[in-house]
């Protein structure tokens, strides 16, 4: 994507991007949507946060929800 659309010649910029997989035959059920997760930058890396966490995302989302009042 350029940096500037207006003045495109100053260069362009890539957004890196990463899916873990969906399991089909999950405990949780079928499947029911996707986790974006976005990590705020500057910092570690999206990717490496991906790889070393999706899966405990996915578990953590999919927790019950206790609504305590």
């Amino acid at each position: 994507m350029p940096l500037d659309y207006r003045n495109p010649d100053l260069g362009r910029a890539s957004i890196p991007l990463i899916k873990l997989p969906a399991k089909s035959n999950s405990t949780y059920g079928s499947y029911q949507g996707m986790i974006l997760t976005n990590p705020g930058g500057p910092g570690g890396s999206g990717i490496d946060e991906v790889q070393s966490f999706g899966v405990a995302y996915y578990q953590v989302c999919h927790l019950p929800i206790i609504y305590v009042l």
